[in-house]
């Protein structure tokens, strides 16, 4: 790789492209977590040659005619939660249905919401006749068109049964570092329903008691872990198939080198273990929630976990703020603030996360924001206890504390040059990446902007640090930094022209919002590192562009 401008995705780039895997958790407009529309319009029109894994569903598929998606098993007069999943294309993926489906879904009170959340509208299911329930789904990619558009049939089978059983007994696959969640169900039973496994340690992932299977899993490999369903009577579920008292499942998890996120810790603390209702957590990071605006998490609920641990729920104002009824117990405080700042206090809980011993525990965290976002890590924690048997757990932030990476925008402010040709972008970011990566050794970089600009450059490693600097005076990465130690980057650029990047001047008449794109491609000669792919909204002031 020499320090000459392409438009053309070869090299690293185009190897990387071809590992890109499913991501669940992105911001839309008018919708969720997930997910959503905030179209990455995203690293280029010569997406569609092939250099990627084609969009397609990953929920199973049904043996028999049709080939179905497996949404499982459902009664009338319960409440239901599924979700439906993909990988490939260009993510992030916007999930709907259209006519008769939506009519059909509607009239048994269930919602499809763009992040493929598939839930009751209030609290049960309504009536329907035993049987399977078909309706076409489709997802799209942050293009939007195809091959970038993909529709296929889903199934819900109802059933009259009053058998305390598990509903499912398949689940998505996953994708190497890339965040993950979905959820595992029951019908009948007595709430509340506690699930428990001990087949996920050292995978990135745990089952939580309510039954969300979350995390980044850290390998690339086939896991096979035992799920058992206990009721408020202390009656196991069957499996699916009625027999037994557990439910085995199968999780396929296929190779990828490529980071992306919407959240990352900057900080957590867990007390545990300190008696009941003495236990806390306090937490600090940076959500992505896209093109939405901190007003729109108004309604919404915040909640939060760590292993098997799901903390109580808080409802967001049009502040930013969720926190919990004054003198409820445990309390919760929450607030998102000007550039994704994010904060959480849970205190006056009991919180078990089972036996923990020697010095440090890798835990999965996730945040989710009601349906605008979620967010997985894997995090390595220090373990401290006192001599009551109170355990406090510490994560600082940096990139060697976290075993499944994250990656994303942090900030974009673009100035559009006198001329009117173009912008010169500064652009800061978070790139914290597994030492299983070996990003520390790479020797150059392939950066991509928008549909149509890559620059290829040369890296300089001092102490864990990667630096480049380009010529001003072409349109080329005029300096890039990242510190794979603390996990966090930058870089700067000449003026690009708007048919390189395809994003418009911001002085444009009209122009309001836009979304601003990269793709970062670490390796050495042919051989890929690592990568990350982000998108994040900017707004016109101006002649200038800026996140918020």
């Amino acid at each position: 790789m020499g320090k000459s401008t392409s438009v053309v995705r070869t090299g690293l780039l185009a190897v990387l492209l071809a590992m890109v895997g499913f991501s669940y958790s992105l911001a839309t407009s008018n919708s969720d977590v997930a997910s959503g529309e905030i179209a990455a319009r995203a690293l280029g029109s010569t997406l569609g040659s092939g250099n990627q894994i084609p969009l397609q569903f990953t929920n199973p598929l049904l043996a028999g005619p049709g080939s179905d998606r497996d949404l499982g098993d459902a009664v009338a007069g319960s409440a239901l939660t599924r979700l439906i999943r993909a990988k490939g294309g260009v993510a992030p993926y916007t999930f709907s249905t259209a006519g008769t489906a939506t009519t059909a879904l509607t009239a048994l009170k269930l919602q499809l919401f763009a992040n493929g959340v598939l839930t009751t509208i209030g609290t049960q299911v309504g009536s329907s006749l035993p049987g399977p329930f078909r309706f076409a789904v489709t997802v799209k990619d942050s293009f939007g068109t195809v091959p970038h558009s993909v529709t296929e049939n889903f199934r819900l089978t109802f059933t009259n049964t009053t058998q305390f059983r598990f509903s499912v007994d398949s689940i998505p696959s996953a994708v190497q570092f890339q965040p993950y969640s979905t959820p595992l169900s029951v019908i009948n039973g007595k709430p509340s329903i506690k699930f428990t496994t001990s087949g996920l340690a050292g995978t990135g992932l745990a089952l939580s008691s309510t039954g969300v299977v979350y995390g980044v899993p850290v390998a690339s490999t086939t896991l096979t872990f035992s799920v058992t369903a206990t009721d408020a009577n202390g009656k196991l579920a069957a499996g699916r198939s009625g027999t037994g008292t557990s439910q085995s499942f199968t999780l396929t998890v296929s190779s990828n080198k490529n980071l992306a996120g919407v959240i990352a810790a900057t900080s957590i603390t867990v007390k545990t273990g300190f008696g009941t209702s003495k236990d806390s957590v306090a937490y600090k990071g940076v959500v992505n929630l896209g093109a939405e605006l901190i007003s729109s998490l108004s309604g919404k609920d915040l909640s939060f976990r760590i292993g098997s641990y799901t903390g109580p729920t808080a409802i967001f104002n049009d502040k930013g703020a969720a926190v919990t009824t004054r003198g409820l117990v445990p309390a919760v405080k929450a607030s998102v603030k000007k550039f994704g700042l994010a904060a959480i206090t849970i205190s006056k809980d009991t919180i078990n996360l089972g036996a923990i011993s020697g010095s440090t525990i890798n835990l999965p965290v996730e945040v989710r924001f009601g349906d605008l976002s979620i967010g997985s890590e894997f995090l390595q924690f220090a373990v401290k206890t006192n001599n009551k048997g109170g355990t406090t757990l510490t994560y600082k932030g940096g990139a060697q504390g976290d075993l499944g990476g994250s990656a994303q925008l942090l900030k974009v402010q673009g100035a559009d040059d006198k001329a009117a040709t173009g912008d010169a972008w500064k652009v800061a970011f978070i790139g914290r990446f597994p030492l299983t990566l070996s990003v520390a050794s790479a020797t150059a970089a392939d950066i991509a902007i928008g549909s149509n600009y890559i620059n290829s450059i040369q890296l300089t490693n001092k102490n864990g640090k990667l630096t480049a600097k380009g010529d001003k005076k072409t349109p080329v990465i005029s300096q890039f930094s990242l510190d794979t130690v603390k996990g966090k980057g930058s870089y700067t650029t000449g003026v690009l022209t708007k048919t390189l990047t395809t994003i418009p001047l911001a002085s444009a008449p009209g122009t309001a919002q836009a979304f601003f794109a990269t793709g970062i491609t670490l390796g050495n000669g042919a051989t890929v590192n690592a990568g990350v792919t982000s998108s994040l909204a900017i707004f016109a002031n101006r002649n200038r562009w800026s996140s918020r």
